[in-house]
């Protein structure tokens, strides 16, 4: 059996469907203020919430895209991607990390994201065979 994809590595965020899907604490009930969780996956996975209802611009789940090394910082720097409100990820391709982030105040019933494993990258395309050198008609016996 492959490993779970998620690990909470901090928070109290869980995982949940034998550790294919990740939650926000206390989903499907409300979480809390002031809440952080850091959660890492074992590799390359595609993710979508199947939940997703937070204080829309100020509760927030940080998804760092693929290729990058994503800082702890805001969101902002261009390569974490922040999903809040309604709008949760979908067909999201990444190795993680995932962070989530709650406000002092407003809540919501949280989010619940599921992974699978990204499909395996396309191969190059071999190389294109040399062109065939014409032969002129008058060097043809027949």
């Amino acid at each position: 059996m492959p490993p779970a994809p998620f690990t909470v590595e901090s928070g109290a965020c869980a995982t949940t469907n034998e550790g294919t899907c990740v939650a926000s604490p206390n989903y499907p009930s409300s979480y809390g203020n002031d809440e952080e969780c850091q959660i890492t996956l074992s590799g390359a996975m595609t993710l979508t919430a199947t939940a997703f209802n937070t204080e829309g611009s100020w509760d927030k789940l940080f998804i760092c895209q693929d290729g990058v090394t994503c800082s702890q910082g805001t969101g902002q720097d261009g390569v974490e991607v922040a999903y809040s409100g309604d709008t949760g990820p979908t067909n999201v391709v990444t190795s993680g990390p995932l962070r989530w982030r709650s406000d002092y105040s407003n809540g919501g019933s949280g989010w619940e994201g599921c992974a699978q494993p990204a499909p395996p990258s396309s191969p190059p395309s071999p190389p294109s065979p040399p062109p065939r050198a014409a032969v002129p008609l008058s060097l043809i016996h027949i």
